[in-house]
């Protein structure tokens, strides 16, 4: 589990040295620097994709199932696609959903970022957006009863709050009492569109669509094998979508603030894009700045991300707590790359105090979460002609781990992790709630946290 652990913080790590390159590319739009890295992270992403299909289509001829490279990528692509996702607009395809998040990511959370680099330093961008962004999720999850508000947790929020402060009245470049509208409004559009990205994402439920007709990998041999190859393969395609779409989707959408918007700085952006930069895309791609932009804080963060979460110890503390655990890698990194690289003038003292606040939150979120993480066994009962739509409830419910069907006196065999004993009361009604259930049972099972 180390090198999963290692894999995690190189994540944060990759996605925390962004400013790095985008401080040899201020000349150029940050509209074009977000139309550049999801374009360049696409194609690197369906090479990826061809490459898996290759092997399951190999794999498959040696099983004796006759299904071409081409078919399979023809079964891949329209049935992931154009799947219902039941966490957007009631149903609505994957490719819509996807369309959306690329659009939050790509068309404004990412441009609107980087901008509030050259607005109100690295410094400051990055710690308000990480850290205010945390606590609204935190916020939200409480609402929803998802997350257990304890001493823990409330020390980790008190930690996130004052590194902002630290932060924002260490600046001695751009104190908050000086900063103008546009640097406010950049860095507070990027928290809620970024929070409502990872809220959306994380309610995602497509690693469970079927990809293959007339195929289950349980038939299969090297069953294990093949359904991670399988999972691999759904959490590329939706990477794939999110970033060709969020790409596409960027040139209707400047045009339209460089109309809106034209005197402000992000109409100037978005001007620079569709009149300059879009048609000197292929010099563009051959800048090694944006080249270590798509590959380092993009592609192979990525693809460690996903690596890790198919490899991850079925038994261990799930994968998105410990993600959860390294987030605050991300703007300790942005804090010092822009201190020393940006040279943003911050108070030594209070980057001290930030760097201590910091770490130390990424202490106390450990022990929350570890604390707060409990593993539930349901075991369930159905009725006869009900396991298909019991499939689909189930589909809505984001901290299943692991289902299985099984012969004898029960169906179905779940595997959960919430953080709140209130989320397991909402999900044992939701399940016993369904009319097809006979009967439910759930226990603690055990969990390792190493």
């Amino acid at each position: 589990m180390l090198i999963q652990l290692l894999c995690l913080f190189l994540v944060n790590f990759l996605f925390g040295i962004a400013p790095l390159f985008v401080n040899e590319l201020k000349e150029i739009s940050v509209f074009s620097l977000s139309f550049f890295r999801f374009a360049g992270s696409a194609i690197f992403e369906i090479i990826i994709i061809f490459a898996v299909i290759a092997w399951l289509s190999r794999r498959f001829r040696k099983a004796g199932i006759q299904k071409g490279f081409l078919t399979l990528v023809r079964q891949s692509f329209r049935n992931y696609f154009k799947a219902r996702n039941p966490h957007f607009l009631n149903g609505k395809s994957q490719l819509g959903y996807l369309a959306f998040l690329g659009f939050l990511l790509g068309n404004i959370s990412i441009p609107f970022y980087f901008l509030s680099y050259l607005e109100a330093g690295v410094v400051m961008s990055t710690i308000f957006v990480n850290a205010l962004t945390l606590i609204l999720i935190s916020a939200v999850n409480w609402a929803k009863g998802e997350e257990h508000m304890d001493l823990l947790k409330i020390i980790d929020l008190t930690l996130l709050i004052a590194a902002v402060f630290a932060i924002a009245y260490g600046n001695q470049g751009k104190p908050p009492g000086s900063l103008t509208i546009l640097p406010i409004l950049l860095i507070g559009i990027t928290i809620v569109v970024y929070s409502t990205f990872l809220i959306m994402l994380g309610r995602d439920t497509s690693q469970q669509t079927e990809l293959v007709e007339d195929v289950r990998f349980a038939d299969l041999p090297k069953t294990p094998q093949l359904e991670r190859a399988a999972l691999f393969l759904r959490v590329m395609l939706k990477l794939f979508g999110i970033h060709i779409l969020g790409a596409v989707l960027l040139i209707p959408w400047t045009f339209l603030l460089s109309v809106v918007t034209p005197a402000t700085p992000i109409g100037i952006h978005a001007q620079t894009f569709i009149t300059q930069d879009l048609f000197q895309s292929f010099s563009h791609f051959l800048n090694p700045a944006i080249l270590g932009l798509i590959v380092l804080c993009t592609t192979l963060p990525y693809f460690l991300l996903v690596f890790s979460a198919i490899t991850w110890p079925k038994n261990a503390l799930k994968h998105e707590i410990w993600t959860s655990v390294f987030t605050l890698v991300d703007p300790l990194v942005g804090l010092y790359i822009g201190l020393f690289v940006w040279k943003d003038n911050i108070r030594a003292d209070y980057v001290a105090f930030t760097t201590i606040f910091l770490i130390a939150g990424i202490v106390i979120r450990y022990f929350y979460e570890t604390v707060n993480a409990r593993r539930f066994l349901f075991v369930i009962s159905l009725k006869q002609n009900y396991f298909t739509q019991f499939v689909t409830i189930l589909r809505k419910i984001k901290e299943i781990d692991q289902f299985n069907v099984v012969l004898g006196t029960y169906d179905v065999i779940l595997h959960l992790t919430v953080r709140s004993m209130a989320r397991l009361g909402e999900i044992s009604n939701q399940i016993n709630y369904f009319p097809g259930v006979e009967k439910a049972y759930y226990s603690v099972e055990k969990l390792m946290k190493k």
